[in-house]
């Protein structure tokens, strides 16, 4: 069985789960700090990868880990992968998790990119025009990168609407190579 089907079926699993207890969203912020974890953690996903460690010892350290920080139905759910051995697909279940929830709860996930931060207060102003605008619930997740010069960056599920500054300068660079004037 491929990895794909595998993530999928424990992240569906565990949202029914979740969904049945009223849970679905802190199950749905669980899942974000674990694939955080794994994306910003070399000795993290360096545990999850091994094989030396016996799965009694791995599930024991992930409750250590994470019981603090999360629900008991998440504890016991890496509890379950641990014992399947199912750890070193946390981030694509994870993935899949967020996936079926928002799927699910009618939640569009929008990216914006500003070459600085926004403050939150225009992060709220924008997450309620677009919600209003989409008629869903909108999910904001903001990145900064200079690089854009400065404007926004705006994808909505599959579609991006570039309107940063350097997107339009390239834009002009590209007529003047067409039309150049002398």
């Amino acid at each position: 069985m491929n990895e794909s089907k595998i993530s999928v079926r424990y992240a569906r699993s565990l949202y029914l789960t979740a969904s049945e207890q009223g849970v679905a969203e802190t199950v749905g912020g669980d899942m974000r700090k674990l694939m955080e974890l794994i994306r910003t953690s070399d000795d993290f996903r360096i545990f999850l990868e091994s094989s030396v460690i016996r799965k009694s010892k791995k599930s024991e350290m992930l409750h250590q880990i994470f019981s603090p920080h999360v629900t008991d139905l998440t504890l016991r759910f890496l509890a379950l992968v641990a014992e399947n051995r199912r750890e070193n697909w946390l981030e694509s279940i994870g993935r899949d998790y967020l996936d079926i929830m928002r799927e699910q709860m009618g939640i569009t996930p929008v990216s914006i990119t500003t070459a600085v931060e926004l403050p939150a207060e225009s992060l709220s102003h924008i997450t309620r025009f677009l919600s209003q605008e989409t008629g869903r619930r909108v999910e904001l997740a903001p990145k900064v990168n200079p690089a854009i010069i400065g404007g926004i960056v705006l994808r909505i599920g599959d579609l991006q609407f570039d309107g940063s500054i350097s997107r339009q300068l390239a834009k002009v660079k590209e007529e003047l190579m067409k039309n150049p004037l002398f």
